[in-house]
């Protein structure tokens, strides 16, 4: 008796280990966590795809990586970033998942150039026909049913700092100017088009597309007329001003004056219609 639960013990640890293991190998992901039981919400509505943007459903998608909000896949054009919601983080809490779902209709609606985002599918449809070919983190294929799930179709965006830095250690001093100057642009446009933006932290939620400044991340917008273009603009800034005086000084002066020419051209400007 005591050999036979000793063996049951041994079965059930060796099989937690087991599953902790492919959880880990994955980075959790797992099929049933991208569908959800949403109903259609006509406030969730955004424009109809071209079918350009159709066919590009149809490559497959490696596992990139995972965020609070998305299981992110790269496309095989390494171009376009696919990103599927995780549902079974939203599913007890409606409030979060309608906060999400806003902020993403923002992004295609209104940040479309600020946040490289071609795509967001954010009710089920009948139209796509298409059966998207996931491939996760151990290369696992998964075939999911386009219209059945709610995901974002985004352009692929390069890492703000480390594309900085190379530009610098390769004395492109020129590039990195380019950069920074649609960076700040971003950060102005975005306040006068009246949105805010709860988490703009350009380390980890911006990127560039070529010499474009995008933002990454698709789930802190909101519509805020009552935005002071300066006051949200110097919020963005300062962490990144100080980042660029410990590692890459040669741009501080530049950084500087174009932090000073936009806040001369929006001294007290508010973003009211």
């Amino acid at each position: 008796m005591k050999k036979r639960i000793k063996n049951i013990l041994i079965f059930i640890v060796s099989f937690i280990l087991v599953e902790r293991f492919c959880y880990f190998q994955t980075q959790g992901f797992r099929e049933y966590k991208i569908h959800s039981v949403l109903p259609f919400n006509s406030e969730w509505e955004t424009p109809t795809p071209s079918e350009t943007v159709i066919q590009t459903l149809s490559q497959p998608f490696t596992f990139l990586g995972k965020g609070a909000q998305f299981f992110a896949f790269l496309g095989k054009d390494q171009t376009t970033v696919l990103k599927v919601f995780k549902h079974h983080r939203l599913t007890d809490f409606p409030n979060k998942t309608a906060f999400i779902f806003e902020s993403c209709k923002i992004a295609s609606n209104l940040l479309q150039e600020e946040t490289g985002v071609i795509y967001a599918h954010l009710n089920k449809t009948d139209f796509l026909e298409k059966t998207l070919l996931l491939y996760d983190n151990i290369h696992n294929a998964h075939f999911i049913d386009a219209d059945s799930i709610e995901f974002v179709l985004q352009k692929k965006a390069e890492p703000i700092y480390p594309t900085l830095q190379t530009l610098i250690k390769n004395n492109d001093l020129e590039g990195a100017k380019r950069r920074i100057s649609s960076l700040f642009d971003l950060s102005i446009r975005k306040c006068e088009k009246r949105v805010g933006d709860r988490d703009p932290l350009i380390f980890r939620n911006f990127g560039f597309v070529g010499e474009t400044a995008v933002e990454i991340d698709l789930g802190s917008f909101y519509k805020a007329p009552w935005i002071t273009t300066k006051r949200e603009f110097l919020h963005e800034t300062l962490p990144f001003k100080k980042w660029i005086a410990k590692h890459c000084p040669e741009l501080t002066s530049y950084v500087e004056e174009q932090i000073n020419i936009r806040m001369e051209a929006h001294y007290d400007k508010k973003t009211y219609s």
